[in-house]
């Protein structure tokens, strides 16, 4: 007869034995499941790569630990047919990057490997035509011990970061060199940033020199910066406007400004922005030339010869009051008309042709005579010494005219009495040739003419 006590202890260790077996199975169970579902999640991200320029791989560090060998390459990048660089399974990523050493690539693998977390890097490498490129690494570390990659190429970006630092760089340069004054300030006159320009215009050694003083105390007269504040807020911007500031030691100069106002995302005003260049010499320059053409206009105004000019459409420009007289036209009337409608019809055609020839730069006579008619109808003669210039930008062609008139009369009676002396030389001529007598002439200096 057997003990119940002893079927119960039998009964209880084959009841461990039991669970014992179904704790392996499920141990081996989970552990293919979770090999299956990591398999199921690497194959997920394979797929999800395919079609991207995205590059993943999977790799495990090698039994020296010096290294990680390629396990998983996405199909997109295995059609890399070159040798150095080409990415597969079985090789080692210091062949895959021949410069992944040199770069730090395999070394921030290892820090994801040993640490558990992951980092984000850019390396230099050479691509698979042996230009070097630049790429981006998200590195993490998978639940198998294994080290994930994924790789993109951000040649573009990096160039394009390059480029902008160059840009900028340039941008600097061109602040720094070009002649003119930038500057951004407060509403309340305090100055955030000038160039070096503008510190040599006002005077001051360094735009550090500049920062520190008040923009309204730059003005020679203070309440033209009010009205320009005004002017500016309730614009927006100022233009191109002409403003008498003073340098560091106090000398005045003309400057043209201008400006805009910047807000912020509230619509508060910012900033003023804007530039400044120094015209003081052009501001003598147009004084002094003022004054000369003040001086021009007196000093042709007294001339008894007339001075004009007309532009390249034939019309009078100038005239002075010689001209005026001497046309019988006031200058107010020649400055709406064209220089050959005071020349008589006779010759309107040769001095048209003339004038224009000179102001197209074509050969002309500089100096000729020819006839005009006055306002009043009457017939004068002109002598005209005329040249191209320009004026204002502008071809031009300035001349003076006197009136011969008189020396024109002159003449003619001249040529008259000396016809008339010719007869009465004739005439002598056949007397003395037909008388036996002496026959003499003198003149009134007692000269024998005959």
């Amino acid at each position: 007869m057997i003990d119940k006590s002893e079927k119960s202890k039998e009964e209880l260790l084959e009841e461990i034995f039991r669970l014992r077996k179904r704790v392996k199975e499920l141990e081996i169970a989970s552990a293919g499941r979770l090999k299956e579902s990591l398999l199921f999640e690497e194959e997920k991200v394979r797929e999800l790569q395919i079609g991207f320029e995205s590059t993943l791989l999977i790799c495990r560090l090698t039994d020296k630990g010096d290294d990680f060998i390629v396990e998983v390459v996405t199909p997109s990048v295995t059609d890399n047919k070159s040798d150095e660089g080409r990415m597969e399974a079985g090789r080692a990523i210091s062949e895959v990057f021949p410069l992944a050493s040199k770069s730090g690539l395999i070394s921030s693998m290892k820090n994801v490997y040993n640490s558990g977390h992951p980092e984000y890097k850019i390396f230099s490498h050479y691509n698979n035509k042996n230009i070097k490129g630049w790429w981006s690494y998200n590195i993490f570390k998978l639940p198998d011990s294994r080290v994930a990659i994924i790789q993109n190429e951000v040649s573009v970006f990096h160039n394009l970061v390059i480029a902008l630092y160059k840009s900028d760089r340039r941008f600097q340069e061109l602040q720094k060199n070009v002649p003119m004054g930038l500057f951004k300030s407060k509403p309340d006159g305090t100055i955030l940033y000038v160039n070096d320009w503008t510190a040599k215009i006002f005077g001051y050694d360094l735009p550090e020199e500049l920062l520190k003083v008040n923009l309204k105390d730059l003005y020679v007269n203070p309440e033209e910066r009010y009205r320009i504040i005004e002017e500016l807020l309730k614009e927006g911007k100022l233009l191109d406007t002409e403003v008498l500031f003073k340098k560091k030691d106090g000398t005045p100069f003309w400057a043209i400004a201008s400006s805009r106002i910047t807000y912020d995302e509230k619509g508060n005003v910012e900033s003023l922005n804007g530039y400044v260049y120094d015209i003081d010499e052009r501001t003598k320059a147009l004084d002094l030339l003022r004054d000369s053409e003040e001086m021009f206009r007196q000093l042709s105004d007294n001339l008894r010869n007339a001075v004009y000019m007309f532009n390249d459409e034939g019309r009078f420009v100038y005239a002075n009051n010689a001209t005026s007289e001497i046309t019988g036209y006031s200058v107010d009337e020649l400055l709406t008309m064209n220089f050959y409608e005071v020349v008589h019809p006779d010759y309107v055609d040769i001095v048209k042709d003339r004038g224009f020839d000179r102001i197209h730069g074509d050969k002309s006579p500089r100096t000729y005579e020819f006839k005009i008619l006055t306002k009043q109808g009457a017939e004068k003669w002109l002598e005209i010494t005329a040249s191209l210039m320009n004026l204002k930008g502008e071809p031009v062609v300035i001349g003076t005219g006197a009136d011969v008139t008189q020396r024109k009369q002159a003449l003619k009676k001249i040529k008259q009495n000396e016809q008339k002396y010719k007869s009465l030389y004739t005439f002598f001529r056949l007397l003395s040739d037909n008388n036996p007598d002496l026959i003499w002439a003198k003149d009134v200096f007692g000269r024998y003419i005959f």
